[in-house]
């Protein structure tokens, strides 16, 4: 914006009739008194008032947090409603927001999906945003076919007034499906759910049995005629795995087009919402009330109770979030490694996400809080390498009811990106110390990535220190090389010399060896093995000490579902191998 080193973030969407609080953040100067206004304008109002600070933020630089309200009369009619802000002499950007009227919320809604965890999980919380109570016996869960229509119904109540649930709380439900009731020798109470919760899940649950969570559940099972639990006809079980489908709140006995709230559980790497001992977080869409967002795909459990991160719907909320860049500012050097976004939030900041431009659009990436209080989300090398000199992005923070957007699509923030670093070495065959059994005459390989090409006239390729760069075929993502004589037993090397179009180099020594296959060892350990970032149990840390330290293995691998990893997962894994 024009006003010289502040920043601010406009609202997506403001409400019709509603006062809104905007805020503005200022650096700091010796002065202690800055005349700053907010000049706003709508279809019926008009005006200019004084923002005052109301907060500060202290990191590289001190920002204070101006803040001032617009008039619920200056957003009572029209589509629009424009503003902007004059510091002394200087007047900022002008911002125009659409106007929405007020959203009618759902009787009923879910705001945590819990179908996959360790005991007695099978269950998900809802949350009652109106003002009146509901009786769950009037709605039901169903589960929807790839057409939309109803293919399975649970009901939310089995007798009509003996589960209500109050305005403006929440509830954790079970089905008590075959595989509970295996777990439940003794019958179901709250107390026999709230304690299981509380021994598996500790850092999130261990004090529910104080709070007191409201828990009820459902029947959907039913006794076959050997006296076994299996799920009742038309019933269906929470936990699907990883297939995407959708779920919705009906009224009793009506039909798909009849829903109050739908959600889609999505198996995305990113926002895998269906992940072993993890809650995945859900609000309503502000501008379609009958939608379901996830905002965590991998929340601690908290039935019944509200997380810290959960965004409840507040139609009282007045207060848009501000953010604050961080980083990066200037340049990004590819020579420095990995990059990040960073931000600071005032307000309620829900749901940070970094936009940033890939190829084929912009891609979420979800920011998580560091130890100083910012938001981070970390950019790979691998990545800032493919977007052809320019990093673009834009932030997005909730906050109760209104989203703030740094930047957009259309006009992203924009930060240059300086090669500097030499072509990235992806991989070889053989690989370093591998030995290959009477395999005289390989295809030797090395995999390579650069965003700006490798350059085959001033690379060079060498085997056992003869350059064989004009024999060997330099292709975009790897340089291939077949010896023309079978080479002998022993050991041998490869050495590549990698510049890039402009001239960034990267060398990389490969050693290996070829033998007869006639001398053999004998080695134990466990090539396959899942941890809880998947479907297993434990950390992978805690499997690799065990592996070592306890089963004395000489060799053993982490093989968790790649659909459960991000990328940070993997990377952290790779780490730790």
């Amino acid at each position: 914006m024009s006003l010289i080193g502040c920043y601010h973030a406009p609202p997506t969407f403001l409400l019709r009739g509603r006062n809104v609080t905007v805020q503005l953040l200022v650096p700091d100067e010796e002065r202690n008194v800055i005349s700053i206004s907010l000049c706003y304008e709508g279809a019926s109002e008009a005006g200019r008032v004084r923002m005052l600070p109301v907060d500060g933020i202290l990191c590289d630089e001190s920002f204070s947090v101006y803040a001032a309200e617009i008039p619920a009369a200056a957003l009572a009619t029209g589509e629009t409603v424009s503003y902007y802000f004059t510091k002394e002499n200087e007047v900022g950007d002008r911002y125009c927001v659409p106007l929405f009227d007020e959203p009618v919320l759902p009787a009923l809604m879910v705001s945590e999906y819990f179908p996959w965890g360790v005991g007695l999980a099978e269950c998900l919380e809802l949350y009652n945003p109106r003002e009146g109570a509901v009786d769950l016996f009037d709605y039901e869960l169903a589960l929807l076919d790839e057409e939309g229509g109803v293919k399975k119904r649970n009901p939310l109540a089995e007798q009509a007034g003996e589960s209500i649930l109050e305005g403006g709380s929440l509830c954790a439900l079970y089905f008590l499906s075959p595989p509970l009731h295996a777990l439940l020798s003794e019958g179901v109470s709250r107390e026999i759910l709230l304690k299981d919760l509380a021994d598996r899940y500790p850092e999130s649950c261990g004090d529910c049995l104080e709070q007191q969570p409201k828990v009820l559940w459902v029947e959907i099972s039913e006794k076959s005629e050997t006296g076994e639990w299996v799920l009742s006809p038309d019933r269906f079980r929470l936990y699907r795995w990883i297939k995407p489908h959708r779920l919705a709140i009906l009224p009793r006995g009506a039909d798909a087009d009849k829903a109050i709230f739908v959600m889609n559980v999505s198996p995305d790497k990113e926002h895998l919402h269906v992940r072993r001992s993890r809650s995945s977080l859900w609000r309503v869409d502000p501008l379609d009330p009958r939608t379901g967002i996830c905002t965590e795909a991998r929340a601690l459990p908290t039935p019944g109770f509200a997380d810290l991160g959960q965004i409840l719907p507040d139609l009282n909320a007045t207060v848009v979030p501000a953010i604050l860049p961080l980083s990066p500012r200037g340049r990004v050097y590819l020579g420095r490694g990995d990059s990040a976004v960073r931000f600071f939030v005032s307000g309620q900041a829900k749901c940070p996400t970094v936009f940033v431009k890939v190829r084929d659009g912009y891609r979420p990436y979800a920011a998580e809080m560091t130890n100083d209080g910012a938001f981070e989300v970390q950019l790979p090398l691998s990545k800032l390498d493919r977007m052809q000199g320019r990093l673009q992005y834009y932030i997005e923070v909730s906050g109760d009811l209104y989203t703030a957007r740094l930047g957009s699509e259309q006009e992203p923030r924009t930060v240059r990106i300086v090669d500097n670093v030499g072509p990235t070495i992806t991989g070889s065959y053989p690989a370093e110390g591998q030995i290959l059994e009477n395999e005289l005459t390989p295809v030797i390989t090395v995999g390579y990535a650069d965003g700006a090409g490798v350059n085959p006239n001033t690379s060079i390729f060498c085997l056992d220190g003869h350059n064989v760069s004009a024999s060997a075929k330099f292709e975009e993502r790897g340089v291939y090389y077949r010896p023309a004589k079978p080479l002998a037993l022993g050991k041998h090397t490869v050495e590549v010399s990698l510049r890039d179009m402009l001239g960034n180099r990267t060398y990389q020594k490969i050693g290996f060896a070829i033998g007869d296959g006639k001398e053999l060892h004998c080695y134990r350990g466990e090539v396959h093995c899942h941890t809880i970032e998947s479907d297993g149990d434990g950390t992978a840390e805690e499997a690799l000490a065990y592996a070592r330290d306890v089963g004395g293995a000489d060799y053993f691998a982490v093989t968790d579902h790649s659909h459960y990893l991000t990328k940070r997962d993997l990377k952290a894994q790779r780490a730790l191998a």
